[in-house]
């Protein structure tokens, strides 16, 4: 199954990192990690958002991802696009990442 994450121009993934301090907090009778830093890892950034397509940048290359078919980025991880929002100026799509559960995928804080 693939991750899906909300993008928007300017938005910025980390992929295979590892998550360093932080505390644990219990919410909903489940444990929550809040206040990390992330280490290692590569990023991806988006480029631009335009309806079903969204351009990202990553390894120094840039990349035009759509719904048609997905885009390799390294050894096992692949990202495709979903729908567009469609919802006024800060128009968002979302990213679908496909790579084994080895390999942490997580949004930037901006």
């Amino acid at each position: 199954m693939a991750l899906s994450i909300g993008v928007k121009k300017g938005s910025r993934i980390n992929i295979g990192g590892q998550r360093v301090g932080g505390t644990t907090i219990m919410e909903n009778d489940r444990p929550k990690l809040i206040g990390y830093d992330l280490s290692g890892g590569e990023v991806l950034e988006v480029v631009e958002v335009d309806r079903e397509t969204i351009w990202v940048s990553f390894r120094g290359e840039e990349y035009e991802v759509t719904s048609m078919e997905r885009v390799k980025l390294a050894d096992g991880v692949f990202v495709s696009c979903g729908p567009w929002n469609g919802k006024g100026m800060e128009s968002y799509s979302r990213l679908a990442f496909e790579a084994p559960r080895s390999i942490r995928i997580e949004r930037i804080a901006t």
